[in-house]
């Protein structure tokens, strides 16, 4: 079997060079500039720490629960700041399998999402996450990775360009730019299932007022961001409860419910049935 895994920790002299072929790389780097060599399209996530990267003019920002979507053959280069060691992770796909006409129609050569946003996203956070705990264990699941890789991104980029032309700007670069601020509003709704987030808190994040905001994000989602946030929310609750089987006082308590009984009701509302039954009818 060809190992289509590596793990790097520190600079690689003169940058790293991925086979074209597909490889999952995954990387413990910081204070460091990486030339980026062209090769075909990559999908990059960010577990810890912050990345900064330059694609001929385009710079682009990836912090935690972020994954980046890179042109093939896109040359560039990535800052690694000098505080914290960045963890992450790059999916680089065959490029002779990969549809990569979105680029074109969105006028990028990368693009910025939230990673729990979409079931790629969800995959690649879980694998990083257990890779990075026992990278032994990359050589086996680099080719599953690589395959669910290459079954999920025609989903991504179809939401992604669906997102892009449901926002209402004149100039394609306005588009880009809502778009990418957008998605830095869905990631902290991400990485904040443990308490509400204001729509205000959201408007002073991404500096966005928050009427446009709220209206960009439905366009954008289907649903103003306090929807969404409470969809992510009982997803976060009916997993807990069943998966891990937590008590539902310990659930309402993980997500910053004020008792079990404001928690029952949310879920009930959201779901049908309150925790109590809920998981007794799952069993």
């Amino acid at each position: 079997m060809v190992d289509r895994f590596v793990h790097v920790k520190g600079a690689a002299p003169g940058g790293w060079v991925a086979p074209s072929d597909g490889h999952v790389v995954l990387s413990e780097v910081a204070d460091t500039v990486l030339p980026l060599a062209p090769r075909g399209l990559s999908v990059k996530l960010c577990l810890q720490g912050e990345e900064h990267y330059d694609f001929g003019g385009q710079k682009l920002v990836l912090r935690s629960g972020h994954m980046m979507v890179v042109q093939g053959e896109t040359p560039g280069v990535a800052t690694l700041p000098r505080s914290t060691p960045s963890l992450g992770m790059c999916i680089y796909l065959p490029p002779d399998q990969v549809d990569e006409s979105l680029f074109p129609r969105i006028g990028s050569r990368a693009y910025v999402t939230a990673a729990g946003g979409s079931r790629l996203g969800r995959l690649a956070l879980r694998t990083a996450a257990r890779l990075h705990q026992r990278p032994e264990l990359g050589p086996h699941a680099a080719p599953r990775l690589l395959a669910a890789t290459l079954a999920s991104l025609p989903q991504l980029q179809s939401e992604t360009l669906q997102r892009f032309e449901a926002l209402d700007c004149s100039k394609a670069s306005t588009r880009r730019e809502l778009l990418r601020r957008l998605e830095l509003a869905r990631v902290h709704l991400h990485e904040n299932v443990d308490r509400l987030v204001s729509l205000s808190e959201l408007s002073q994040l991404v500096n966005v007022s928050a009427f446009h905001l709220a209206r960009s994000f439905s366009a954008a989602y289907g649903m103003p961001p306090a929807a969404y946030h409470a969809d992510i929310r009982m997803k976060a609750a009916r997993i807990r409860l069943l998966r891990e089987g937590r008590r539902p006082s310990q659930v309402a308590h993980d997500l910053g419910y004020s008792d079990l009984r404001a928690f029952s009701r949310a879920f009930k509302r959201a779901v049908g049935s309150p925790p109590s039954l809920y998981v007794r009818g799952a069993a």
